[in-house]
This record gives C-alpha cells, structure tokens and sequence, in this order.
C-alpha cells in the first residue's frame, strides 16, 4: 500500500491550548487524515487511554503539563511508546530543538509553519513508523525462527546425549533413569513403562509408584503413536511407552518440540530394549552350554574308565587263553607248523584287541579336543 493509502487511514491527535490552531490544523490536514483534538498535556494523556492516533502533534507552551512533560509522560505508556511525535513551537532556538528530541520527540516544527513544511513531516514520520513496523515484525519472525532453532538444537542436543549414554546401558533400570533424566530435562514430569519377556516395567521419574498411571500405559499402549488426555500425552513404540503429565499446551513450539523428540528418545531406547533381550538370551544360552559341557566332560571321562577297564579284562582274559593253550601243546600230538598256526591267530587276535583299545583312546582325545575348543 502507497503513502497516500496508509495516510487516509491515519488518525492524527493534534494538542494545542489555542482553538484557533485547531482550525488551522484541522483545515491544513483533515482532507487527508482522520485528525482529533485536545487542548492540554493532561486531555492528551486521556485520549491516549481510549485509542491511540498514529501520530501526535504536540505543542510545546500549553498551561499546565507543557509538551515536554506530556512527551515524557507518553513515552512511558506502552501503547503510546512508539507514536511518532512531532513539537509545534514558537521557540526556534537549537537548544529548544534538542530539548525536544531528548525527552523523546520525532520532528520540532517552527510556528509559525508552513503548511507544506507540516505535511512533509507528517509524511515522513508516517512512512518511517510503517518501516519500523514491519521491520519489527520481521525481526519478531527472525527471533521466533531463532528461538525455534535455538530449542529444537537444545531438545536435540539432550536426544543425541541419551543416545550416547545408552551405549554403557546394560539393563532396563539404568534405561529408565537415563531415559527420564533427560524428560526432566525438558522440563516435563513423565512414567516410563518398557515391556519386555511378557511383562510391562513401569519407572517413575521421581520413583514413586502409581498404579493408575501404569495402568492408563497399558490401557492405551496399543491405541496409537500418540493418545492426549488433556495435558497428559501417551507416545508409544512397540516395546516402550512414555507418559508425560504436563505438556505445555500454551507454548504450541515446546508442545511440538517435546513430542518429537520424545519420540525420537523412545525409538532410541527401543533399540537398546532389543540389545538387553538378545543379550539376556545369549547369556543365557552360554551358561545352558556351560552346563552341557561340563556334563559331556563328567560322562566322557567315565565312559574312557569303563572302556579301558573292559579292553584290560580281556586282554588280561586272552592272555590267560594263551597260556592255558600253550600248556596243552605239550599234551597233544600236533605237527610244529599247526602249532605256529594256532599261536599266530591267537596272536592277531590280541593284536586286535590292542588296537581297539588305541582307537577307544583316540576317540576320547577326540571328544576332549571337541569340549576344549566349545569352551574356549
């Protein structure tokens, strides 16, 4: 929009003791602004209390409060702060001028004034206010983006921490106490509930249990990423739940800050969830095979006893065989070579009980190396 729209729009508080002023100001500039009147410091201040004008033009000699002191005064209001001001005098001296712009004046027109002299100022000081109003605006959405930033970096930079910290973690209680250190962090009072081996593990940040908020988890676990309850918010994931009881409802920017990154933490400590089952299983599985080996061990040993018990009973059987037969040789009407027959047989015989008794051995060492390297 043009100046000249932004000036048919603007309402113009113009404050002299003199009503002939007021006629000239109100013929000078009432074709382009919506102009107002007051004759004195304190009727101004009480204009300003019903609605602001968009610009002020204010006399320096009034009777009563004189324009500076009713300058003063404005610029304490918070809604008249920022009005342009400009003095109207009869007094020209630099000093004067100074004067006027120390207690917080715009522009000091000389009276008598021109009516172009009025209307350039006017002009000037409307369309610097608009300037400074959007720019205002602008920074206020710079600052806000910044502060948006500025948290959503802090929320993250507590996220990347816990994630950190869970590398250490061995068990689902140190879980909880990093995981709601962190939610405290955030400025929030939260339960965490983590389900695992057919049981739900319900943690308080300030560990004191409550049953009905443990059972608000579990009612709801299955309903949802997210389930609200007025300031309380459920966020779940498949194994882990967080409730968190006073979500800042007023501050739309922490609200959606807190979600995410509540989120973000319960799929982190979802991850570690997984880690502390298998490895629970896996320990676990080591001490079952633990336990086998040791069995395996106790019943290899006896069964190396029985078996070299039984090779050396009959070793010992057919030694006995043999020295029995060849004390009947002498007895019997045998030729010398069917002799030697006999005695050889017997001989592989027990040859072949020998090496049966070697491969027994062998096989133990065999199972023995097998239970070392297990253990191992």
């Amino acid at each position: 929009m043009g100046l000249d729209g932004l000036n048919k729009q603007a309402k113009i508080l113009a404050v002299d003791d003199s009503k002939m002023n007021h006629k000239i100001i109100d013929k000078l500039l009432s074709e382009q602004y919506n102009v107002s009147f007051a004759l004195s410091g304190e009727q101004c201040l009480e204009e300003i209390g019903e609605t602001a004008p968009d610009l002020i033009l204010l006399d320096v000699t009034m009777p009563g409060k004189d324009g500076y002191e009713t300058c003063i005064e404005l610029r304490k209001l918070s809604r008249a702060k920022d009005i342009p001001i400009i003095f109207l005098s009869g007094r020209c001296s630099i000093e004067e001028k100074l004067k006027g712009y120390e207690v917080g004046g715009d522009e000091f027109i000389t009276k008598p004034f021109e009516g172009e002299e009025v209307l350039i100022k006017i002009d000037k000081c409307l369309a610097y206010q608009a300037d400074a109003t959007v720019l205002q605006s602008q920074v206020k959405a710079v600052s806000s983006v910044a502060n948006s930033a500025l948290k959503d970096n802090s929320y993250f930079g507590q996220c990347l921490s816990f994630i950190e910290q869970t590398f250490n973690v061995r068990t689902i209680e140190d879980l909880a106490d990093v995981l709601l250190d962190t939610t405290r962090g955030f400025g929030v009072n939260a339960t965490l509930q983590i389900r695992m081996n057919d049981h739900a593990y319900n943690f308080e940040d300030d560990h004191v249990p409550r049953e009905l908020e443990a059972a608000l988890i579990s009612k709801t676990f299955q309903n949802g990423r997210y389930v609200d309850f007025g300031r309380r918010t459920v966020i779940n994931y498949r194994c882990v739940s967080l409730l968190i009881k006073n979500m800042p409802l007023e501050d739309s920017l922490r609200y959606r800050l807190i979600r995410e990154q509540s989120l973000a933490l319960l799929k982190g400590a979802e991850a570690r969830v997984d880690y502390i089952i298998t490895r629970e299983k896996m320990h676990k599985l080591e001490e079952m095979l633990k336990k086998l080996i040791g069995k395996t061990h106790g019943l290899l040993q006896v069964e190396d006893v029985n078996n070299h018990e039984v090779v050396a009973s009959m070793i010992g059987i057919y030694e006995d065989v043999l020295r029995d037969v060849e004390m009947k040789f002498t007895n019997l009407d045998l030729e010398e070579s069917a002799e030697r027959e006999i005695l050889r047989s017997l001989a592989i015989g027990l040859r072949r009980l020998v090496d049966l008794q070697d491969n027994l051995h062998q096989t133990n060492e065999g199972f023995d190396k097998i239970v070392d390297d297990v253990k191992s």
